[in-house]
């Protein structure tokens, strides 16, 4: 039994979210890492049912982040080689404030449209090694006494970006289905994020 009053389930629906970004959600290109993202994000998503087709809808969305890189160069100086790899794995939070429109809210095919802002923030977990070799040497057969490690994390700043979306909600009874395509504006201060992303979503409410 919901704990909700009738009148308050009409106004409100909860679901949630799941969809896969059309680019690299990090951003990173080749010749700098290998990415390893997990192209997959999903959360919950809120929303509010006002007059007249205009509905407030919150999500969060989560979205596993990550890269490799691995670096050679000669220090301290030209009789050693330093190999410097990074692993970074990331926890990528979004969350969209969207104002929405539905056409045709009487029916069971309700096209919208949606914008608004979304603020974003990746905490990251980052594995390092520094391994310095004279020159010569097989890289195979490393000194395990010429090697530094550094693991530590970090949280990435607070983006804050521009979101765009169009899609569709197909009723049957109470369950609602909505696939979507959503734009994001993220701006030049997003590194690694890309500054332009385009998502396929498809929600479902209840």
């Amino acid at each position: 039994m919901s704990c909700l009053p009738a009148a308050a389930v009409d106004w409100i629906s909860i679901g949630a979210k799941v969809g896969t970004p059309t680019a690299s959600p990090t951003g990173v290109p080749s010749f700098i890492g290998s990415d390893e993202s997990k192209w997959i994000l999903m959360g919950p998503s809120v929303e509010l049912k006002l007059p007249r087709g205009i509905a407030v809808e919150v999500d969060a969305l989560y979205q596993r982040t990550g890269y490799s890189q691995v670096f050679f160069s000669t220090l301290p100086d030209s009789q050693n080689t330093t190999v410097t790899g990074y692993r970074i794995r990331g926890n990528d939070w979004q969350f969209p404030f969207l104002g929405k429109y539905y056409f045709h809210r009487t029916h069971k095919f309700q096209p919208f449209v949606s914008a608004g802002p979304a603020i974003a923030s990746t905490w990251n977990n980052i594995e390092g090694s520094f391994v310095s070799i004279a020159s010569g040497q097989n890289l195979v057969n490393i000194n395990q006494d010429t090697m530094y490690r550094m693991n530590y994390s970090y949280r990435k700043g607070t983006n804050v970006g521009v979101v765009a979306a169009a899609g569709a909600r197909i009723k049957w009874k109470r369950l609602g289905l909505l696939p979507e395509v959503r734009y994001c504006y993220w701006g030049n201060a997003a590194y690694p994020r890309p500054k332009n992303t385009v998502t396929l979503l498809m929600g479902v409410q209840f």
